[in-house]
């Protein structure tokens, strides 16, 4: 589970991922991103990199698949090209999942953000508790 924040007054965004395995959670990590190019995409910029971070993650670990649960489809459509990418970021995040979808299935699963879902929930805080550390 991915997702992504931003805030304004740092000019910075963060992301939070959480890896469930079998149910249960078998990792949890956050980080904040600082490219001025980056920035004008919000929380966007923030979780297509905690996407890249759940396939590293799946990848450091011999993990041959990863389903990848977001709250904005352009995790997946800018992965599988089918949304233009027309930036710095969504272009590099393009190849970066293409180059690893070679290698490891990769799945996708849209989930409604601010739904309840326990999983993203978790993501989410992380992502915003990332920004006011």
């Amino acid at each position: 589970y991915v997702d992504g924040s931003f805030m304004l007054d740092k000019g910075n965004f963060s992301y939070g991922l959480v890896a469930i395995n079998d149910g249960e959670v078998i990792h949890k990590e956050s980080g904040v991103g600082f490219d001025e190019e980056a920035i004008p995409l919000r929380n966007v910029s923030g979780e297509v990199l905690g996407a890249m971070k759940a396939v590293e993650f799946a990848d450091k670990n011999n993990f041959k698949e990863v389903t990848i649960a977001f709250d904005y489809q352009g995790i997946e459509c800018w992965a599988l090209g089918t949304w233009k990418r027309n930036n710095k970021i969504t272009a590099s995040y393009h190849e970066f999942m293409k180059e690893n979808m070679r290698n490891m299935k990769v799945k996708f699963k849209k989930i409604k953000g601010h739904s309840g879902n326990t999983y993203n929930d978790m993501a989410d805080k992380l992502a915003k508790e990332a920004l006011i550390k």
